[in-house]
């Protein structure tokens, strides 16, 4: 549970910088830093706690609808006397399968787009950027705030767990030359 809990809170925030199975400092906040952004299913905020109780792990299973998984229903003991499903939009078109005649009313919640976003790097001609070993990057918004950081190989792309628009840059470092990138947006996959 906890390694699998250290994944969903890697995939959703700043804390994306692995897994170590210890529920240590790093990972309470993480926690608590999804807390302080995120609301339980009747829209109301999470209570600050470090603790991942029902309420939280709700709101994490939910936020991770198109990054783990298509759809997700909150369990029916939190909402009492609806159905709340969280889908992404793909999925909507696929069809969900729920009985209809258990709550009087359903609920649904369609995520706008479907993660990750993938950014790829490439040097002045327009080939794909290549180096050696492992390199590390942090991906900057238009403030210049962290989206996302980690390290990559060069045969991988950077895969980004919530929205990024452009203007953005790509601070990357590799054996200690630094390289700095300038996303734009590109081609969008309707598959």
């Amino acid at each position: 549970m906890l390694v699998t809990l250290g994944y969903d809170l890697g995939s959703t925030g700043e804390n994306r910088d692995g897994v170590d199975g210890d529920f240590g400092d790093r990972t309470e906040r993480a926690v608590r830093d999804f807390q302080g952004t995120n609301k339980d299913w009747g829209g109301n905020p999470l209570n600050v706690d470090g603790l991942v109780g029902p309420e939280t792990s709700d709101a994490l299973n939910r936020e991770l609808v198109g990054i783990w998984y298509a759809e997700y229903l909150t369990p029916t003991e939190l909402t009492e006397d609806f159905m709340l499903i969280t889908a992404t939009r793909n999925k909507l078109l696929e069809g969900l399968s729920f009985d209809p005649e258990t709550f009087t009313e359903v609920q649904l919640v369609v995520k706008p787009r479907q993660f990750p976003n993938v950014i790829a790097l490439y040097d002045p001609a327009e080939d794909p950027f290549s180096f050696e070993g492992d390199g590390r990057f942090d991906v900057l918004d238009r403030d210049g705030h962290s989206v996302t950081r980690g390290t990559i190989t060069s045969s991988e792309n950077i895969w980004v767990y919530r929205e990024v628009t452009a203007p953005f840059t790509v601070e990357f470092e590799v054996d200690g030359t630094f390289y700095t990138f300038y996303g734009e947006e590109g081609e969008e996959d309707e598959a």
